[in-house]
């Protein structure tokens, strides 16, 4: 099971930061929007029960449905939905849970006792494990921070 940080280091996006930082003093506003825009699509595939890459999230099995009583993808309370924050300075930006079961759901793997339940992956998270965006998610950052650099 992947526990841990997945870090972003695009180039493309670390030139605009680059260049920004070179005119304001201080970048923490522009990080928190930055993860504030991969919080949105975070919770985006929660709501849509998709990837951030578009693909549908692999359906519940008959005995999950039997025993939750509907077939809604991981949303038995809310809470792991709900629980992403964002924090951010000067130099980065942290989307994250508290949940300990986040990461099992996001890239999947075997859970329970004996780790004998496999658990599908669904990924919410709009990076891969190597740090990979999504396209689109990609674009908006870099449109955002290029609209930015335009303003100074």
């Amino acid at each position: 099971m992947f526990e841990g940080n997945i870090t972003i280091d695009d180039a493309e996006i670390k030139a605009k930061l680059a260049k920004l930082s070179g005119f304001m003093k201080a970048l923490r506003p522009v990080m928190l929007e930055i993860g504030n825009m991969l919080r949105n699509e975070t919770e985006l595939s929660f709501e849509n029960e998709k990837t951030p890459w578009g693909a549908k999230w692999e359906p519940l099995s008959a005995v999950t449905i039997a025993r939750k009583g509907h077939s809604k993808i991981l949303t038995d309370s809310g809470q792991l939905s709900s629980s992403f924050t964002v924090k951010a300075d000067n130099d980065s930006a942290t989307v994250g849970t508290n949940k300990v079961y986040a990461a099992i759901h996001n890239f999947g793997g075997n859970a329970g006792k004996g780790k004998k339940i496999k658990i599908p992956a669904r990924q919410y998270l709009p990076a891969d494990k190597a740090g990979r965006l999504e396209p689109g998610v990609e674009r908006s950052i870099v449109n955002y921070l290029t609209r930015k650099i335009r303003e100074i």
